[in-house]
């Protein structure tokens, strides 16, 4: 109210005048840095996606920002984009308003921490190994659709790959050999999580031999041919095992050498023999046999003609062989280096 009056009292009339105290300023403030959080983090959480700070204003003293957010879809359908708008308005109501953008992401690949897939052992048989490779296959996807988890995709089960193909099979002997097959467990983000395993088809028995007769064998001996027969007979022998075997492909051998006749009497002894069939694999079957070369036909000599010899003057006499005589063509079929020998039986003459 303004007044005025002059020199002699003379007062004027009183004017008033309005002034308005006005809060025109809007208050300042420092909202969160962008930030990229995992698709199973709360978003909510202001502990992770960051709160407001610095909350300031010309007038007000008590300032609290609060937000809300805009979704939109990311590149995939664990993941998103939050547009959060922060607003903080003083006691008059001046605002301002400040953006983040909240990345939620899927970079997590799915755990397959307790899913049981193991290498596998299995013998391998001609007809079906590849049956088998191919259920071992797909048991494993079962496997692995049923047990894997994953922190945001809820839905994984057509979502395991295998690189399985049963001609990758790295064969090491015949049918046996191993097979490697990556598995490949993803998530809708394209998060992968592999897992390698390997079949392996072993062939740990040894050829069937149950089939084959090896029978000991008995022979004459004889100085002309009787390494010549036995070499024939481990021959046949050998033959017989390889027609017999029942395996893919065996290969036969002998220990047989007739160096190790075990002589008993000149040419005529043993040759025990060890035949073994090995299949592709390395795995073996022995079968033994033993050959006997006999010798039953006696030896041949002739006996010096009967001789009288006479005593000396002491009645004594020498009755050696360089005296009365001794054997000189001993003979035999087999046996060479032979030499008879004698006995003496004594009688009171006259």
């Amino acid at each position: 109210t303004w007044s005025l009056t002059d020199s002699c009292g003379n007062a004027a009339s009183n004017q008033t005048q309005t002034i308005t105290v006005s809060d025109n300023t809007a208050p300042t403030f420092t909202a969160p840095g962008d930030i990229e959080i995992e698709c199973d983090q709360d978003t909510n959480d202001l502990s992770i996606t960051g709160d407001v700070t610095d909350e300031d204003d010309n007038c007000s003293n008590t300032l609290d920002a609060n937000y809300t957010d805009t979704t939109a879809p990311g590149s995939c359908a664990n993941e998103s984009i939050i547009t959060r708008t922060w607003t903080l308005s003083d006691d008059c109501g001046n605002t301002t308003n400040l953006m983040q953008t909240i990345t939620v992401s899927d970079n997590t690949a799915p755990d397959i921490s307790s899913c049981n897939i193991t290498n596998q052992s299995v013998d391998c048989t001609e007809t079906d190994n590849q049956t088998i490779a191919d259920q071992w296959n797909a048991d494993n996807i079962a496997n692995l659709q049923a047990c894997s988890t994953d922190n945001c995709d809820t839905d994984l089960t057509t979502q395991v790959t295998s690189d399985y193909d049963f001609n990758n099979l790295n064969t090491v002997c015949g049918p046996c050999g191993s097979i490697t097959v990556n598995y490949t467990v993803t998530d809708d983000c394209g998060n992968a999580a592999p897992i390698a395993v390997t079949l392996t088809f072993g062939d740990t028995t040894g050829p069937d031999l149950s089939n084959c007769t090896v029978t000991d064998q008995n022979m004459s001996c004889d100085t002309a041919n009787n390494q010549a027969n036995a070499d024939q007979w481990n021959a046949d022998n050998i033959t017989a095992i390889e027609a017999c075997a029942n395996d893919i492909s065996v290969v036969v051998t002998s220990n047989y050498n007739y160096n190790n006749l075990a002589t008993t009497c000149g040419l005529g002894g043993t040759i025990p023999v060890i035949y073994t069939a090995t299949d592709v694999c390395g795995n073996v079957t022995n079968l033994n046999a033993t050959l006997t070369i006999e010798d039953s036909t006696p030896p041949t000599f002739t006996v010096p003609g009967d001789i009288e010899i006479f005593t000396d003057a002491s009645c004594n006499y020498d009755a050696s062989v360089t005296i009365t005589g001794d054997v000189t063509d001993e003979d035999d079929n087999c046996s060479t280096g032979i030499n008879a020998t004698y006995s003496d039986s004594v009688a009171d003459g006259d």
